[in-house]
């Protein structure tokens, strides 16, 4: 498949609610803002990066949380689609480029942190992407990286290239990376809250202690009338068990470069 071919399906059907795939609820900012807000500051304040590039950057969202940030920050997408409708303030900082046969057009040497944030799922050619992601990452920068496991269960037709830990171990350092893999974090809102601690649709909470967990929960509640002074313990527990829930279908990792 060419570049046009791969591009035109990350089109207005993919972006916009009016696909099975790809974004099924829509692509809007007011939606993802605090999503790659909390990206943004953890790769700030962990890191202290100038430069950033975002691979797989659809319409420059988290371009713009690393600006906002006041770090100078760019954006590489195949979707033309997504591109010519970004943000108008970040637009100039985003690139039409398919990371699988073409040269990224920064030179080397460019950037503290790369981020490839549900990407590397949908690539073929990875070796090639690897490598010239590791041209324009400057010496001892880091690739910010998640992908999804065999475990994931939620099916995508461009999802082409998952794997398990292991796999993905052995690939990164034959890239010429050291990796360190990190505990899946997500903030929780009222929402999620409320969607954790529904049985049919966590996994863990379908199992006989989560059930049993579920039953405490309601006894407390119901017996002491208490439940603001529970929020903050029911939010630690829906925290731990939508971690150790997504810690089993996806992967979080640092690379590390070695020049």
């Amino acid at each position: 498949m060419n570049r046009r071919g791969k591009g035109d399906y990350y089109n207005r059907t993919y972006f916009e609610n009016q696909s099975t795939y790809g974004y099924t609820n829509g692509y809007r900012y007011e939606d993802y803002k605090q999503y790659f807000d909390i990206i943004a500051r953890f790769i700030a304040e962990k890191y202290q990066p100038k430069s950033v590039l975002d691979i797989g950057c659809a319409k420059g969202y988290l371009v713009k949380s690393f600006l906002d940030l006041g770090i100078n920050a760019y954006g590489v997408d195949i979707s033309a689609y997504a591109i010519n409708n970004s943000l108008p303030e970040v637009r100039s900082r985003l690139k039409l480029c398919d990371i699988e046969q073409e040269k990224l057009p920064f030179n080397d040497d460019s950037f503290d942190v790369v981020i490839m944030s549900e990407v590397i799922e949908h690539l073929r050619e990875i070796k090639f992407a690897m490598k010239e992601i590791k041209r324009v990452l400057k010496p001892e920068g880091i690739i910010y990286l998640t992908t999804p496991t065999p475990k994931w269960k939620l099916y995508d037709p461009t999802h082409i290239n998952i794997h398990d830990i292991d796999f993905w171990l052995e690939f990164f350092k034959e890239c010429g990376f050291d990796c360190e893999i990190l505990p899946y974090i997500k903030s929780p809102e009222a929402k999620d809250v409320i969607e954790m601690l529904n049985p049919e649709k966590n996994r863990f909470l379908q199992s006989k202690m989560g059930k049993l967990l579920v039953k405490w929960l309601s006894n407390l509640i119901l017996y002491f009338r208490f439940a603001d002074k529970l929020n903050n313990l029911i939010l630690k527990l829906c925290f731990a068990i939508k971690c150790a829930e997504y810690e089993m279908v996806r992967i979080r990792v640092i690379l590390k470069n070695k020049k």
